[in-house]
């Protein structure tokens, strides 16, 4: 036996547990809650969020953020065609309205050092899905080459009455690991 700080336990090399009656060693459990590691974990580097804000794009109407960056991605709020300068949905029908939520979205990305490029997912939300044709032509003129992927949803009502609301989420690469992902399953 030895004298430890948990008291008297059998020594690891050479003893046997007496009342198990073998030879394997006798190892002692010890309990504990860990406390001791606790700076390890909180010692890690945590990712920021930082909120993205911009003047060319309407303020929120709501609480929340045009856009929050969390490490390299981006998470924007959807915009609806509101004019930023006046706060109002802009005139026109459904491609108007697409190409003011576009110009939005720009304004915002821009406003974090990004582009439509970065986009990697993005929601729309329709008013009406006999909208589709019109509002796909628009969006589509700004991922020419490897679009993103989308979600696309008809809702009963969009904030202001809008005809359409677009959400995206951006990555900035840093210049690493872009490109088209080739079929690798074999």
């Amino acid at each position: 036996m030895e004298q430890t700080p948990f008291g008297m336990v059998p020594s690891l090399f050479g003893n046997t547990a007496p009342e198990r009656g073998d030879a394997r060693p006798f190892l002692p459990v010890i309990e504990s809650n860990y406390s001791h590691c606790a700076w390890k974990f909180s010692s890690y580097p945590r990712p920021m969020k930082k909120i993205i804000a911009t003047a060319e794009a309407p303020a929120a109407i709501g609480p929340y953020s045009q856009a929050v960056r969390v490490g390299s991605t981006l998470y924007c709020a959807g915009q609806i065609p509101l004019d930023p300068k006046t706060g109002q949905i802009v005139e026109g029908d459904i491609a108007a309205q697409t190409r003011r939520v576009m110009q939005n979205i720009a304004a915002v990305l821009q406003a974090a050092g990004l582009s439509f490029d970065h986009v990697v997912k993005t929601t729309i939300f329709l008013a009406d899905f006999a909208d589709f044709q019109t509002v796909n032509e628009i969006y589509g003129s700004h991922f020419k080459n490897e679009p993103p992927a989308r979600s696309t949803v008809q809702v009963a009502a969009l904030p202001k009455n809008s005809g359409v609301e677009i959400e995206v989420i951006a990555v900035d690469s840093g210049g690493s690991g872009g490109g088209v992902a080739s079929d690798t399953s074999g």
